[in-house]
């Protein structure tokens, strides 16, 4: 119930901050997933030292779909690789126990495990960073309107921490 109320009372924000612009699609901000980009057309380009991100919506957009896509997909591949060598684990240690082979396999399997888990937590945590520091740029654009820079910044930084933050702020 939270969740549905923080994403309509964002998308009530961000429909009011388009019109407010004149922008015909400001409807984008009750859809799931073009409220990301709609928010991103709203803040306009960022410049961040000497570069300059166009369509910044867009861009995060496009990495949190792929960070979604590739999120699942390796969860996927690993549950799978997770469960075939518990399987293989298992029924090696029970046929060889006394031969020596069961814990030969169970070790490169818990290996396996171990080097799918650091680079799956390696990812995530570059995928969420840059994500969350996109949004920060964008929630800093569009609230910099609004008021002074930093209040713009503290606003940013505690819509990254702060569940439903962001959403207040907007609406």
């Amino acid at each position: 119930a939270a969740a549905i109320a923080g994403f309509v009372l964002r998308g009530i924000g961000l429909y009011e901050i388009g019109k407010r612009e004149g922008r015909s699609d400001s409807f984008m901000g009750f859809i799931p997933c073009l409220y990301i980009y709609f928010m991103g057309e709203l803040s306009g380009p960022i410049t961040v030292k000497d570069k300059k991100i166009e369509r910044p919506g867009l861009w995060l957009l496009i990495v949190t779909v792929v960070y979604s896509a590739v999120s699942g997909a390796v969860n996927g591949i690993f549950g799978n690789v997770f469960a075939s060598r518990i399987v293989s684990s298992i029924s090696s240690y029970s046929s060889y126990s006394y031969g020596g082979y069961g814990s030969w396999f169970a070790g490169t399997g818990i290996m396996t495990i171990i080097i799918l888990a650091i680079i799956i937590a390696i990812f995530t945590t570059i995928a969420v960073a840059v994500i969350n520091v996109m949004r920060a740029l964008i929630d800093y654009q569009i609230y910099l309107r609004f008021t002074t820079v930093n209040m713009a910044v503290f606003h940013a930084v505690c819509g990254i921490f702060i569940p439903f933050y962001e959403a207040i702020c907007l609406f």
